[in-house]
């Protein structure tokens, strides 16, 4: 499961790991900063990003688990 968000913050890393995701999508073009990312690191959360909006990628994301 990942989780796709628009938040760029810490807490954003810490949910991740509590809720046992295996990554974490920011949407929008969203940049996390280096505290946020550094902690992925140290935490051993994988980041992505991507400029579509949440619905896009949700969607692109439904479509490819749909055609498994």
């Amino acid at each position: 499961m990942l989780l796709l968000t628009g938040l760029v913050n810490a807490q954003v890393i810490r949910t991740a790991v509590v809720v046992d995701l295996c990554g974490v999508v920011f949407v929008r073009g969203k940049k996390p900063g280096n505290s946020v990312l550094s902690l992925a690191r140290e935490l051993n959360v994988p980041v992505l990003g991507t400029p579509l909006t949440m619905f896009e990628a949700a969607g692109l994301l439904y479509a490819a688990m749909a055609g498994r």
